[in-house]
């Protein structure tokens, strides 16, 4: 048991009293061991008064977790009124006259498509182009079919 432990328990009187009588010769004897117990017991009321400040004096309530019935809040009721009725009608206003701007038209659409992915040959050999690179004549390959009848 170390010195500071020893004063400690005899601070609390936790000692028999043969071993109180040693720490009080121990005391006595040199004054190292007295300005360390001095230190022991400074800290340890220190130590204490900062405990004491967890707890209160007065007694802390608690308020309870239940809430009345009455300050459950109620649904909502939206009204629509004449300004939202104007918004709405603006929306689809704005979206008719943006379809009929905009004509849409599948054939134009392919068409378009088509003429953009044609390349024009850089060599000299058109014929050269599809065994360089099959990529560039895709469009102009054609495609064998075979048909069988099967006679029952």
């Amino acid at each position: 048991m170390t010195k500071e432990e020893l004063f400690l328990k005899y601070i609390d009187d936790q000692l028999t009293s043969a071993e109180k009588q040693e720490v009080e010769m121990m005391l006595a004897e040199n004054e190292a061991n007295n300005l360390l117990f001095e230190k022991v017991k400074a800290k340890k009321e220190y130590f204490i008064s900062e405990i004491d400040l967890l707890n209160p004096i007065e007694s802390v309530e608690i308020p309870s977790f239940d809430k009345p019935i009455s300050k459950i809040p109620t649904k909502k009721n939206y009204k629509i009124r004449f300004w939202h009725y104007a918004a709405i009608a603006a929306i689809l206003i704005g979206i008719y006259f943006g379809l009929k701007q905009v004509p849409i038209s599948r054939e134009n659409i392919i068409s378009n498509n088509a003429s953009e992915e044609i390349q024009v040959s850089k060599t000299i050999y058109k014929e050269l182009d599809c065994y360089i690179s099959p990529n560039r004549c895709w469009n102009q390959k054609q495609l064998a079919w075979t048909f069988l009848e099967i006679n029952n």
